[in-house]
Parts: structure tokens; sequence; C-alpha cells
């Protein structure tokens, strides 16, 4: 029993914190005029830019007017409802990221798209992988099909 009525040093607080990365909309870009949001795990390049515009471009989303793309580092945490509360995210699509990092408490399979509430959710490999490996082409074709119709 704790001889004073400490609270920061009772066992309460015995968990690890995370980091939440704040101002993400900072680093972010695109005109999101229909509130699709892209997170990228990872450093980005040009090459995978391009990459990532023509994948979009196959399912008629035009990634600088359509979408609000961000740029995550490995292992970041953030919260996608302070995102989707700020922005008006109705579609998510994670690359190489893990629900945990943007805060969501859900157990998806890559390449499934999710439906929950009035969001759909898309995780995928990282750009680099599904660039570099062709046999993640196709599941990402046929979910972003799903999602945005053909």
């Amino acid at each position: 029993m704790l001889e004073s009525n400490d609270i920061l040093n009772s066992d309460i607080f015995d968990f690890p914190v995370y980091p939440l990365s704040e101002n993400l909309t900072e680093r972010g870009r695109g005109d999101n005029v229909r509130q699709i949001l892209i997170c990228l795990a990872g450093a980005g390049t040009p090459e995978l830019h391009v990459f990532l515009e023509k994948i979009m471009a196959s399912v008629k989303v035009d990634l600088t007017t359509d979408t609000f793309s961000i740029p995550i580092a490995d292992q970041e945490q953030f919260r996608f409802a302070s995102l989707a509360q700020e922005k008006g995210f109705t579609t998510a699509i994670f690359f190489g990221l893990v629900p945990a990092q943007a805060g969501l408490h859900l157990n998806v399979q890559k390449y499934q798209p999710l439906t929950f509430g009035e969001q759909t959710f898309l995780f995928a490999d990282k750009l680099e992988t599904i660039q570099t490996q062709s046999q993640f082409k196709r599941p990402l074709w046929e979910a972003l099909k799903k999602i945005f119709g053909d």
C-alpha cells in the first residue's frame, strides 16, 4: 500500500507510452477533394511517387487533387481519428503500416478492404515492396477496384 496519496508513484502509470505525432497535416500534400487519405511508411522517393500516381490513376483517382498523402516514419504513432476529424476522410489507404500505428484497433488482413462505420480502410505492404515484387500488385489492384469500382 502506498504510504502517501501520490498517484505518480503508483502502479497506474506502469505501462509504455508511445509519443504520438502531431501536426501530420503540415507534412501532407494533396487537395483531398474525394476525402482519401494515403499514408506511406518510410522515406518516399520521386520514383515511388510516380508509381503511386500510376496506381491511383488506374482506378481514376488523381493523387494530387483527390487525395491527401502523408509520409509516416517507420514505427511512428499517430491518431487516424484526429486526422479524419480534421480532414473528413472517408477512405484511408495505408502502405507499410499496421492499424495500431494509426491508433486503430482493427483486425485486418492486408489487401482486404474493411468498411467500419462510414470509413473504408485498406492496409498494404510498403510501396517499395509492391513496386519490386510483382506478386503484390494484383492483390492491391483488386482491393482498389473493390473500393473505387472499375
